[in-house]
């Protein structure tokens, strides 16, 4: 009996390889596929920042997930439209190297009708010992609504080591 190398990172469907070879070599290709998945799900973290008036700092240790970003309406007088005014948030990641990282981060903001904040975030520093600090600005050229900044604000990131 022999079987046919799958490769691991991104096995073919267990179907197509079913139809061409049998049973064994499908098993394997199944394995494979759901091992890939689960590897996925189980590297996805949540995370809070509790109030981001106080220190505004998170560890996290998973590549995937998201960060809420809880009492951002205490930074009203800090973040005003126009990019007048900033906030940050240092995310603590100590399993990867800034010099060696790729960082995808994704803003979301649900606001009220009359919040006109629209969230703007960036990199700012990165230092050896694995901590992020991301600025948040409100790039809406509108002036503050009366529930300024009170919406649900979530930050979706993915890290990848290139080391």
């Amino acid at each position: 009996m022999s079987f046919k190398k799958v490769n691991k990172l991104r096995p073919q469907s267990p179907d197509k390889i079913l139809k061409r070879n049998g049973e064994n070599q499908m098993a394997l290709a199944r394995f494979a596929h759901v091992n890939e998945v689960l590897d996925e799900i189980n590297d996805f973290g949540v995370y809070s920042i509790p109030d981001i008036s106080d220190d505004g700092a998170v560890t996290v240790t998973t590549s995937k997930g998201v960060i809420n970003v809880l009492g951002l309406d205490n930074e009203v007088g800090n973040v005003n439209p126009s990019f007048d005014g900033s906030v940050d948030i240092d995310i603590i990641c100590p399993e990867y190297t800034p010099a060696n990282l790729y960082m995808q981060i994704t803003p979301y903001y649900l606001g009220s009708a009359d919040d006109n904040f629209v969230p703007i975030v960036a990199a700012i520093n990165a230092n050896l010992s694995g901590s992020i600090v991301l600025n948040i600005r409100n790039a809406s050229p509108v002036a503050d609504g009366t529930a300024q900044l009170e919406g649900t604000f979530k930050i979706f990131f993915e890290f990848k080591d290139f080391s």
